[in-house]
Order: structure tokens, then C-alpha cells, then sequence
């Protein structure tokens, strides 16, 4: 990443606000932050003085096993010129069997080190370790549903798997649902080697465990749905996932023996040290307690006892406190962390600490010292001390400041110690937390500051300074006057999740490929939020979580991330958006002194629309049957396609939908403006205001958003209000996108992206009139009830639009698409038909463009094959689910 002249460096003072509706490195530019001390990305191993985790290798029990009279041979990995033999341990091993001699795992044959290859096999001799412990990829299989997340397994199919296993006893792990439990039983048989090893029956869901003792070799597992009591040949069971497990790994040995089967000769002894095993006083249950924070988990030992690395004891850790995502150091008790440091003129400590418990049982934890040090010429002071329990932390954590003033321009060492107050020997039940130290200078002028504000399901046709002739959003509106319009602005998709995804890496769906609920983000994917904090914004988002959960990937790059999580009948909540107003606001004025970003995001005018306040109720007729709605319960079962409405109660859920944004311009959007004048950070604020996706009121023949691409689903209002009344007046009818956002802002603090690309470009040469070629939006969508996303696909130019259906989910499209080879296709031209009901594509007069626009798409998905980010998938839990059911999007 290169860091240019900032754009406007006229105005150093600057601040960016967008508002999106639904070791230390400094910035080098005249706006950017400068000077801030990251603690976290400056710890490195030398700075650790104690900590449990130093040598944690050595908590775990050596052994040296002869494995001379084990060896068997492997036909399966053999060949004429190179034969494999294999061997089972007697435990589980610590270590990665890419590289386990790092982690002191050793192969010795008469006394001499074998050496370890850990890739495929060439001439002379080597070993390698494989690991019995594995999760089957089940997307690889040919009967996996996206949709489901599983394998869809039915009469007379089978899951079949391919393993190495050793000579000792292994578990296979099955979860089992059978969705129609009340009308049959399906029988499931697993079988090795076409040999029947276990049978059962399904009767609702539940994990089943099948051990077994095999030869040690190359194995075929298969699972078959054999049949069922009672139910049709259609019936079916789904497999969510399915692993093998054991307390043995397998050594496998390569000799260069074109001609001999006789096993290894010599005494052959394997050193390792177990990883089921702690010395004697230690729980090895605590062990299995400790994953959740990727702490003491088998996979992350080598990241944690490595000799190298910036980060060898795994001690930056993104931590999870209730509804908070924190970036923050562990600190074991007894752990004491010294940085050598120049203090900056004018600086300040800014830290948190907090605990994180380890154990769910309602134990009482013993207090705690938290201590914060400096040492300046030998001189030992005490900057903070704090002796408390865990349990009387607000939020399992508080934030602290320390001015720093007296030590300015001096050469000091900063300590971070932790103490547990109890006897030696009392067992731990928890890690105290450093949160996201940093030392920064207090700023002569208000910082360059960047605030995303994200409001749900917006469409700009509601909005005053769109054109909407009832008051739903004066402050928007005020906020409009001073500003540039954007009048054509689109997202990448008609909900929610992949939308923010688009918005927050620049990309379109075709690269990010988030298509399902179940799919998240690769990490390696840069977003917006990461590049400003690598370049010293403290970062942090309040958000309604949901789809954006940080499960999804979105605390990525966020100091801390809080989610708002509700429970039960409370998933959801009428005043939301106040809460996270209110959150905000005192946000800012605490870190007004600090360059950030502050990313918000409310659900709020999404449905339901059931606003409890006079706001929420003020564009209803007095005869409105209703005074909330939840869609799906008035579509009574018969579907957001299939449910018409009278044309009062459209105008009762409509009215309702008004009252939401309401509610939201005036207790979300102008509390955070007027903090930001209070806070003297406004007058030079640069403002970005957007929406993720519409919502649909019976436009095209259905309800609600995320099933088709029209304008009411992709259009999104867009206002953008410059420092120092720049661009102010202006109405932009070119055409915009979401994944614009980042460019731009990176664009305006002089950030330049290397080493990736984005989909969207910055706005700037639209607005200075330097642009002469017309963006393209490209939008796209899978219908859920489909596996080869995505299903729907619309690009958009100039005046022209089409629409690309591989599958069919509306009957509207149905009924209006004409088939064209393997598609149906849409054309409508937006300046003559803005509401999409005359169909172009059937015209002969518009051959030529509809077959361009096909061939384009084909060219952008070609080219996106080439550059795609990996997928990843997503684990609910319970409050999740409760909080997307809440939302309509789990029945």
C-alpha cells in the first residue's frame, strides 16, 4: 500500500462521515493521524518478561515411543521405486504435520534425525505425520446443498470418504437430521471397506458415533441411506457434518526399496510431546475450555510455542465479550508485558482491561491486580492500578485514560503487569485482557475522522430530498441541501449481508461470493475498516448485528465491535436506533481528541415496522387496522408472492414503513450530527449517506426484498456533503455503486491500495467532470431454494437495463422474461420506463443490445473466476438465530 498527498489538503482539519443506511505506523499526509503507538501490533517476543504461555510446549508430557516392531506397509502410497510404511502412535500428537519439527517432533532411525517431508514423495528417505483428527469437507461432495449446508442424502446413496487410519480405535462422528422424523424412519448403514461396521435409525436429529478398530492403511468409509419404515423414495436425511477422531496419529516412513516388501530395519523411536496429556496438577479438561479463544486448541500450539514470528505465544487475540469484538492482549495472571518506547509530545494512554471467563460454571473469581508502569531514568512509577473481580466489570470490561504529559520527549519503558490475589496453586478460571492499548497525541485541531453510518432497507423514493412529498426525514433533507446528490445509485445485490460485504471491501458478489446466510468473507480480503487502522485510526463500530454479525467477518480490521444481541421475544426492539444513537454519541465525545472510524448500523425501517412511538405512528389514517406490522404473519402462509392487500392496508404497512425512517432520521441520524458539532468535529466533515438494498411494496407483484433485482430492491439513495461546500448543489445523474464507497474514502485521505483490486472506483473524477465513460453497475442475487448462485444477474448502463435469470423465483419474471437460449431475459430502458413494466427484450429492435449485455456477463464472470476470494462458513448460535428469525429471515 502506497500513502499519497491526501486529496483535499486544503483542509487538514477534515472529517469523514458516511453514512452507509442499512507496530504503529502513522498516516503520512497533512490529514491523516500521526505518531500513534499501537501497542498491540509493537509487542513482540522480546517485550514478553513472564507469561504462562512462554513455554507452553513444555506443559505437555514428552514421549519417546519405539515404533521398530509397528511398521505396515502402505500398498496404497507405495510405488515400484518408493515403498510407504506406516505406524500408529500411542497418543495424540502435538504439532502441524506440515512442519511438526518445530515443535521438538522428531523421527530418529539408529539413533540418526529422518528427514521430514511434508508434501509428496521423492527419492531416498523421509517421514511424515498425519493427523487421524479431520472434519470431511462436505462441500466437495456431489449431493451437498448450499442451501441446507449439508449433504442431502437419499434412498440408495451414499457418502463416501477416503482416510488414512491407524491400527487403534477411531470414532466417526455423524449429525443427523431427519426433517420429516413424523412420518418415517430412515435407516442409515456405515460401512469400511464395503463391510458393515454399524447400523441405526434416524428418528429426529442427533449426533451418532461409530467406533471401530481398523487395520492400519488407506480406508473407504461410506454412509448409505439403505432404507427407511414407512415414508416414499423421495424422502431424504441431512448430513451436517460428519469427522473421524482418535487418540492416535499415523508416522508414515518412505525408503527407497524398489524391490523389497521387509519392513524398516533398525531401532526407530519417535519423539513428541502429547497433546491429550498436561503434567500431573493439570485439568485436561480446562484444556477443551480454552479453544474458544484459539488459545490452547491442537491447531494454534505451533502458532503458540513457534521461536519465531512477531506474535509466538498467540497473546493478540480478537476476544468476544457478550455483545462486544475486542482487539486485545491475553494476559494469563502473572504475566508482565515491558515495552521500550519514545513517549510523543502531548500524548495520552488510552487501555482497556477486562476477563474473560473460561468456564461457564457460576464460580466466583478470585480478585485481580491490574497494573499499568513506566520507567523513565531507572525511576519506577505506577500510572495505574486497579484490584477488582472479574464479576464487577461492567461489560466484562472498562476503558481507562492516562495523560502522559510529564514524560514527553523522554526514552521510558511501559509495563503492563497482571496478578491474581488469590493462594499460589488456586486453579484459574479465567485470562484478564489488555483492550487495545495505544498511546496517541492530542491534536492542536480537531483529526480527520470517518464515521459509516449504515441504515437497513432504504429506498431514496421515500426520502423529502428525493422528492417524496410527506416528512419522513428533515434531517436527511437539511443534511441534502448542502450537499451533492447522487440520484442513480445502486448496491450489488436486494439484501442485507452481501451487500455490507460489498460495501466494506469494494467488491462486487462475483468476487467476494457471499451468496448464502451461511457464507462469510475471506479473512485475507482487505476492508475498508483494516486499511484505515493500519494506517492509526482507532476503529470501532456499533451495529445491529444480525447479518452483520462478527461472524460474518465484519469486526475484520475494528478495535471494537459491538453487536446488539437480544434474546427470545426481545430479538428484536422498536427503539434500536436511539440505542445505538446514544451509544454513538457518547463514543465520539470520548474519543474526540483521536483520529477513528466509527462504522453504525441499525435495522431500524426494516420489518417489522412496529415503532412503538408517536414517531412510528404519525403518517397512519385513523381508520389503519394496524398499528405494527410483521409481514410474514399477515402473508398468513401464503407467501410474500401469492398475498395482495386491500389499497387501505398498503397504505397502513406503507404508512408504517414512513414512520420507521421517521423515527430513525430523528433519533438516529440527527443525534450523531449534533455530536459531532458538539464535539467540534462537524464543520469540516465530509458526509457519505447510503442504504444497503429497498423493499418492495407490491411493485413488481411481491412484498418485502432479496428476491429479485428490480430498482425498488437495488437503488439506494446516495448523499455525499464535502468539506467547505464543495460539490454543494450538485445533482449527479450518472450512474454510481456501493462498492464506490471504499475508493473514495480511501481516495480523500490519500490511501492507494497495492497488491489488490477493487470493483469500485473513487468518485472524485465523476465530480470533477474528468470521467467520460459511463460505470457499469453489476448486481446479482441467489435465490435460496437454488445451488449455482448466482441465479440473477442485472447490469446496468446509461439508460439501459437488463435482468439475466438462470432460475426463475418470481412468477412476475415468469410471466414477463423471454427465453433466450439457457436464459430468461429482461430489458427495460429506465429513462422512458423507471418503473420496469415494458419488457424490451421481446422487441427485435433491441437484438443487438441484449445480446451485448449477455456477452458481458459472461466476460465478468470469466474474469471473476480468475480472481475470487476464498469462502468461508459461518457457525450460528442461538441469539443469532433468534435475531435473524426476528428479522424474517429464518421461518
Amino acid at each position: 500500500m502506497r500513502i499519497r498527498s491526501p486529496k483535499y489538503a486544503a483542509f487538514p482539519g477534515s472529517v469523514i462521515l458516511i453514512l452507509f443506511f442499512s507496530s504503529g505506523s502513522c498516516v503520512n499526509s497533512q490529514n491523516g493521524p500521526a505518531e500513534l503507538l499501537r501497542i498491540i501490533d509493537l509487542m513482540r517476543p522480546e517485550h514478553v518478561s513472564a507469561s504462562p504461555m512462554k513455554d507452553l510446549v513444555h506443559r505437555f508430557r514428552l514421549v519417546e515411543e519405539n515404533l521398530s516392531e509397528r511398521w505396515r506397509l502402505v500398498p496404497g502410497l507405495s510405488s515400484n521405486t518408493q515403498k510407504v510404511w506406516g505406524a500408529s502412535t500411542g497418543f495424540a500428537v502435538l504439532g502441524d504435520p506440515d512442519s511438526p519439527e518445530q515443535d521438538d517432533v522428531r523421527l530418529l532411525r539408529e539413533g540418526q534425525a529422518v528427514p521430514y517431508l511434508g508434501s509428496s514423495p521423492q527419492d531416498g528417505m523421509f517421514w511424515r505425520l498425519v493427523q487421524t483428527a479431520e472434519a470431511f469437507n462436505l462441500r466437495q461432495q456431489p449431493d451437498f446443498d448450499p442451501n441446507a449446508q449439508g449433504i442431502v442424502l437419499k434412498k440408495g446413496r451414499s457418502l463416501r470418504f477416503e482416510k488414512l487410519l491407524p491400527d487403534r480405535e477411531v470414532t466417526l462422528q455423524l449429525y443427523i437430521q431427519n426433517a420429516n422424523w413424523k412420518s418415517y424412519r430412515p435407516r442409515i448403514q456405515v460401512l469400511l471397506d464395503d463391510e458393515l461396521i454399524e447400523e441405526f435409525v434416524v428418528s429426529r436429529k442427533r449426533w451418532f458415533r461409530v467406533r471401530f478398530t481398523p487395520n492400519l492403511g488407506l480406508h473407504d468409509i461410506e454412509v448409505r441411506f439403505s432404507g427407511d419404515e414407512g415414508g416414499d423414495p423421495g424422502e431424504f436425511v441431512l448430513i451436517g457434518n460428519a469427522r473421524v477422531a482418535s487418540s492416535s496419529e499415523v508416522v508414515l516412513l518412505s525408503l527407497d526399496q524398489a524391490h523389497s516388501n521387509q519392513p524398516p530395519s533398525g531401532d526407530t523411536v519417535f519423539h513428541y510431546h502429547r497433546s491429550d496429556a498436561l503434567e500431573a496438577g493439570e485439568d485436561p479438561a480446562e484444556l477443551e475450555r480454552l479453544t474458544s479463544l484459539y488459545f490452547y486448541s491442537r491447531g494454534n500450539l505451533l502458532e503458540l510455542t513457534e521461536e519465531g514470528g512477531s506474535d509466538p505465544y498467540r497473546l493478540r487475540q480478537k476476544v468476544v465479550l457478550d455483545e462486544y469484538s475486542l482487539n486485545a492482549l491475553l494476559a494469563p495472571t502473572h504475566s508482565e508485558y515491558a515495552l521500550p518506547l519514545d513517549i510523543p509530545a502531548q500524548a495520552r494512554l488510552d487501555f482497556g482491561l477486562g476477563f474473560v471467563h473460561l468456564s461457564r460454571k457460576e464460580t466466583e473469581v478470585p480478585p485481580l491486580r491490574y497494573q499499568v508502569k513506566i520507567v523513565v531514568s531507572g525511576q519506577e512509577t505506577v500510572l495505574f492500578e486497579l484490584e477488582t473481580g472479574p464479576d464487577s466489570l461492567e461489560k466484562g470490561f472498562i476503558m481507562q485514560q492516562v495523560d502522559l504529559i510529564p514524560y514527553a520527549g523522554k526514552e521510558a519503558v511501559l509495563t503492563f503487569v497482571t496478578q491474581s490475589l488469590h493462594p499460589e496453586g488456586a486453579e484459574d478460571i479465567g485470562i484478564p485482557i489488555w483492550i487495545n492499548p495505544k498511546i496517541y497525541p492530542l491534536p492542536e485541531q480537531p483529526p480527520a475522522n470517518i464515521v459509516l453510518v449504515s441504515l437497513d432497507t432504504l429506498r431514496p423514493d421515500y426520502l423529502g430530498c428525493y422528492g417524496y412529498p410527506k416528512p419522513t426525514s428533515p434531517a436527511l433533507d437539511n443534511l441534502a441541501a448542502e450537499a451533492a446528490l447522487f440520484l442513480r445509485a445502486y448496491s450489488t445485490t436486494s439484501w442485507t449481508l452481501p451487500a455490507h460485504v460489498s460495501l466494506l471491501t469494494g467488491l462486487d458478489g462475483l468476487r467476494h461470493e457471499v451468496y448464502y446466510p451461511q457464507e462469510k468473507f475471506d479473512p485475507a480480503t482487505p476492508t475498508l475498516a483494516e486499511l484505515l487502522r493500519q494506517q492509526g485510526y482507532t476503529t470501532a463500530a456499533f451495529t445491529g448485528g444480525g447479518y452483520l454479525s462478527n461472524v460474518y467477518g465484519f469486526s475484520q480490521g475494528f478495535d471494537m465491535y459491538q453487536e446488539i444481541r437480544l434474546h427470545g421475544n426481545r430479538a428484536i426492539r422498536f427503539d434500536e436506533a436511539e440505542r445505538l444513537a446514544e451509544l454513538a454519541c457518547d463514543w465520539i465525545e470520548i474519543n474526540r481528541d483521536k483520529p477513528f472510524f466509527l462504522f453504525l448500523h441499525t435495522y431500524q425501517p426494516h420489518d417489522p415496522y412496529a415503532n412503538l412511538s408517536p414517531l412510528g405512528k404519525m403518517f397512519l389514517a385513523e381508520s389503519a387496522p394496524w398499528d405494527q406490522a410483521r409481514m410474514e404473519s399477515l402473508f398468513q402462509d401464503q407467501g410474500r408472492f401469492n398475498t395482495g392487500f386491500t389499497p387501505e392496508e398498503k397504505d397502513n404497512i406503507v404508512g408504517l414503513y414512513e414512520g420507521e425512517i421517521r423515527y430513525t432520521d430523528e433519533m438516529f441520524v440527527l443525534p450523531v450530527l449534533e455530536a459531532l458539532k458538539e464535539s467540534g468535529l462537524y464543520e469540516n466533515t465530509l458526509i457519505i449517506f447510503l442504504s444497503d438494498h429497498g423493499e418492495e411494496f407490491y411493485d413488481h407483484e411481491s412484498w418485502l426484498h432479496d428476491h429479485s433485482l428490480y430498482e425498488e430492491g437495488i437503488r439506494i439513495p446516495m448523499i455525499i456533503k464535502f468539506p467547505q461546500g464543495r460539490f454543494s448543489g450538485q445533482r449527479v445523474t450518472d450512474v454510481m455503486r456501493i462498492t464506490d464507497i471504499m475508493p473514495t474514502a480511501l481516495d480523500f485521505v490519500g490511501i492507494e491500495p497495492e497488491g489488490f483490486d477493487l470493483d469500485g472506483e473513487s468518485l472524485f473524477p465523476l465530480l470533477e467532470g474528468r470521467e467520460r465513460q459511463p460505470r457499469t453497475v453489476l448486481t446479482d442475487l441467489a435465490l435460496r431454494q437454488f445451488s449455482d448462485p448466482p441465479t440473477v444477474i442485472s447490469l446496468v448502463r446509461d439508460n439501459l437495463k437488463v435482468i439475466v435469470h438462470k432460475k426463475l423465483g418470481s412468477p412476475y419474471a415468469e410471466r414477463i422474461a423471454r427465453k433466450i437460449n439457457d436464459y430468461h431475459v429482461e430489458l427495460y430502458d429506465l429513462e422512458q420506463d423507471p418503473g420496469e413494466t415494458k419488457n424490451l427484450a421481446q422487441d427485435s429492435r433491441y437484438r443487438t443490445e441484449v445480446v451485448q449485455f449477455i456477452r458481458e456477463i459472461h466476460s465478468l464472470f470469466k474474469e471473476a473466476r480468475d480472481s475470487r476470494t476464498q469462502k468461508n462458513e459461518v457457525e450460528m448460535d442461538r441469539s443469532l438465530e433468534e435475531r435473524l428469525r426476528a428479522l424474517g429471515y429464518i421461518k
